[in-house]
Formats: structure tokens, C-alpha cells, sequence
């Protein structure tokens, strides 16, 4: 026990001999230390918090051809990204281009950066089921897909994702333009633009042969249009041909008053 009276007393004779400013540098020193373990601890739980958020869609592209898109909306990236097909009714044009055939598919182990995205071409649709063996399922066009990912720190994480064309079937056609039909858009769009071009230089010639274009007011008694003075003039002198009515511009307020 002779050692802890030693430091105990060792203590009170160097704590009597500090000054204050020791005191502060000492509480400095302390509070600095507690604020670096609570950052610490504030981004190790925001680095949990930060997660990847992997998600697949099919789409379409253009006439009846489909790809898969396969998109990271989180926050991190994601590794190993890879896709399983569980079900498939879709009908496929051809039997070497299909959803089993996507590279992510066959291979995996993709890498996505947040929020990036990859394309995945696939093959085209066929929508004319009179021949095949079950028409139900190809008109439902059912998919059911897993996709599994990996978070920097190797947590895995995956989703199951059903989608169902034939709740897309119509919208997808609709939007859907082949070429020739683009072309013919842009015909139509074109043909039309003219036509409202030549229908305005149509009227305007017309009213220029009509002399309206230079016509002014209307008279009050015959109702018919008199020629129409300049602007800046102090004064109108011209009027109906017919009834001789004339007015008089008052230039202190701007109005017209007619004149008897």
C-alpha cells in the first residue's frame, strides 16, 4: 500500500501546482477525445445505414425486341450482382435468344456503382400464340427472376421480382414505332406544318387584295371600315365616305371623341 500513497501524494503536490491554463489544456485535451470517438461512431453507423439497392425490369426497345435493365439505386455499390430465372412463359421468337441467354444470366459476378445501371440485351417477343402448345401461359407471359448482390463489407442481399407482360403487352405496343411508322409520323407532322403555313399566307393574301389589312375602324352608322389615319397624327380628318363622320384625337388624355 505504500506505492498507492506514494502516487496519491505524488498527485497532490503536482495538482496544487498547476496553473489554469494547465487545467485548460488538460480539459481540452479530454473533450477533444470524446468528440473523435463520436465521429468515429456517427460514420461507422452511417456506413452501415449506406447500402446497395439492386433492381432488374425488362423493357423495350425498339419494334418487339426486349432487354433486361439492371440498376443500383442505393447508396454503395454493389458486387457479385447476378440474376436466376425461376420462371419463364414468356414467347420468344427464337430459342437461342431468350431470358435465359442474358450474360448476367449465364456468368454473373456484375459490378454496379450507385446509381448506375446495365443493359442487357435479350431477344424479341412473339406475340402470335395460335401456335403454341399452351396458349394460356404464353398470354400471360409470366416472369419471376431473383437477383442477389453483395455490399462492400460482403453482406448478401437478394429479391424477388415477378412481372407479368401481359399487363404490359398493350402499353408496350403502343409506344412501340418501327421505322417505316416513324417515317410516316414525320411525313404526317411535316404535311401538316405546311399546310398551316400556306393556310396563313392564304388569308393574309386575301386581305391584303381586300385592302382590310389597311383598314381602320368601323363606322357607327353603316357599320363598313374607313381608311385609318397614322398613329402619331394630332388630329383625324378622314372619316365614313357615306356619313361623313369624323373624330378628333385628344391628345392631352389619348381617347378618340367622335365629332357631330
Amino acid at each position: 500500500m505504500d506505492w498507492l500513497i506514494e502516487i496519491t501524494s505524488f498527485l497532490w503536490t503536482w495538482t496544487r501546482n498547476l496553473t489554469v491554463q494547465h487545467w485548460t489544456n488538460i480539459l481540452l485535451t479530454v473533450f477533444t477525445g470524446v468528440y473523435v470517438r463520436l465521429t468515429y461512431l456517427i460514420l461507422q453507423e452511417r456506413r452501415r445505414e449506406r447500402q446497395p439497392d439492386v433492381y432488374a425490369e425488362l423493357q423495350s426497345e425498339r419494334s418487339l425486341s426486349i432487354s433486361l435493365l439492371v440498376s443500383n439505386r442505393g447508396d454503395a455499390p454493389a458486387r457479385n450482382v447476378s440474376v436466376y430465372v425461376v420462371k419463364d412463359k414468356i414467347d420468344w421468337q427464337n430459342e437461342e435468344h431468350t431470358l435465359q441467354q442474358a450474360s448476367i444470366v449465364k456468368n454473373g459476378g456484375e459490378y454496379i456503382r450507385p446509381g448506375g445501371q446495365i443493359n442487357y440485351p435479350i431477344g424479341t417477343l412473339n406475340f402470335n400464340a395460335s401456335n403454341a402448345e399452351d396458349k394460356e401461359e404464353i398470354e400471360h407471359g409470366d416472369v419471376e427472376i431473383i437477383v442477389t448482390y453483395e455490399n462492400e463489407s460482403g453482406r448478401e442481399f437478394d429479391r424477388v421480382i415477378e412481372y407479368k407482360f401481359s399487363d404490359q403487352e398493350e402499353s408496350q405496343l403502343q409506344t412501340i414505332q418501327t421505322p417505316s411508322g416513324k417515317i410516316s409520323s414525320a411525313i404526317r407532322s411535316a404535311g401538316k406544318s405546311i399546310s398551316n403555313k400556306l393556310q396563313y399566307f392564304d388569308k393574309k393574301d386575301t386581305r391584303e387584295t381586300m385592302g382590310l389589312d389597311r383598314m381602320g375602324p368601323t363606322c357607327p352608322y353603316c357599320l363598313e371600315k374607313y381608311p385609318a389615319e397614322p398613329r402619331n397624327a394630332p388630329t383625324v380628318t378622314s372619316g365614313c365616305p357615306k356619313t361623313k363622320t369624323k373624330k378628333k384625337l385628344e391628345t392631352s388624355r389619348g381617347n378618340f371623341a367622335p365629332l357631330y
